[in-house]
């Protein structure tokens, strides 16, 4: 890998690239778009989310939030991968869009945590609230760092490719909409792009991990803890998706079982 722009890293850029007009805007979004204009808009262009329980009508508007975070972030990180704006050094390189993408993400996990934390059922969703930790320190780190391992988290985020299907399949299914076509639409694209995303990336996700960890540079510029945190990362958004997604296997099997008996 190209070595490092000296004068580039030299100390941490402290809250210069963490607390900008994108995430600031970013977190506003994710903060009043679930608690305030969703469920104003829903009440006047959808009035069959009122059918949603109670209990579920946070994390239902939560989602609007989080589909919008996902094709934004999935739109400029898969430009960024492809186009090859980010070279190919996993620890120093770095793009204006990229961090304008790391910023979207940092305001946005910042708000929905917030709003996940205030309602009892999302604050009992281990699994989700893991996530949003694991992505927002990860995150953070990168940006208080002046970027660093931004090909990393990039590629990584991608993932979300899978998240509009997700919940677009979870309304679906709240409002009793099995046999409608866009239940089945999102059920079988959810599937494809978790494994696609989440899944079939784990070999190469490992693999730039290991060679970033091993390249004498990371062990100069990175303290042991950061490194030991990084790894941990990675296992716990890791088995998230494996857990996710071993789910979803056992429910497509249970789908084709009952229609294979009628």
């Amino acid at each position: 890998m190209a070595g490092p722009d000296e004068e580039w890293y030299v100390e941490p850029s402290s809250w210069n690239f963490v607390i900008t007009p994108v995430s600031i805007i970013s977190f506003i979004i994710a903060l009043i778009l679930p608690k305030l204009l969703s469920p104003l808009a829903c009440g006047i262009f959808q009035p069959r989310t009122k059918n949603i329980p109670p209990k579920l009508q946070t994390h239902f508007h939560t989602l609007i939030s989080s589909t919008i975070h996902a094709i934004v972030v999935t739109v400029i990180d898969v430009y960024l991968i492809l186009s090859g704006s980010l070279g190919t050094n996993y620890i120093f390189s770095k793009n204006s869009l990229g961090f304008a993408s790391l910023q979207f993400s940092l305001g946005y996990f910042v708000g929905d945590f917030i709003v996940c934390f205030m309602d009892p059922y999302l604050r009992s969703d281990m699994g989700s609230i893991s996530h949003h930790v694991t992505g927002l320190l990860s995150i953070s780190f990168s940006l208080a760092n002046q970027g660093i391992f931004m090909y990393l988290i990039t590629f990584r985020t991608i993932a979300e490719l899978s998240t509009p299907f997700v919940n677009l399949r979870w309304y679906h299914y709240q409002l009793g909409n099995k046999d409608n076509f866009w239940y089945k639409f999102a059920s079988l694209s959810m599937m494809a792009l978790f494994f696609l995303s989440r899944i079939a990336t784990l070999p190469y996700n490992w693999y730039a991990l290991i060679v970033t960890l091993m390249d004498p540079q990371c062990a100069v510029i990175v303290k042991i803890y950061y490194r030991v945190w990084i790894v941990s990362g990675y296992l716990v958004l890791d088995f998230l998706n494996l857990y996710w997604f071993s789910k979803m296997l056992k429910g497509a099997r249970k789908f084709f079982s009952q229609k294979k008996d009628s």
